[in-house]
């Protein structure tokens, strides 16, 4: 459980960094590691559930 929400906080800090970064590259990283934190956090509450 402390793997999981460390994984999902650092994919959440590192998207919100890097989405404010003025260059495309870095935002377009920023974005995939907000986008791997939602997928992150749904598998969590499904296998949380079922």
């Amino acid at each position: 459980m402390t793997m999981f929400l460390a994984g999902l906080l650092f994919l959440l800090f590192a998207g919100f960094t890097e989405t404010f970064s003025e260059e495309t590259k870095h935002r377009i990283l920023g974005y995939i590691y907000l986008v791997s934190a939602l997928m992150f956090m749904a598998a969590g509450i499904v296998k949380w559930l079922f």
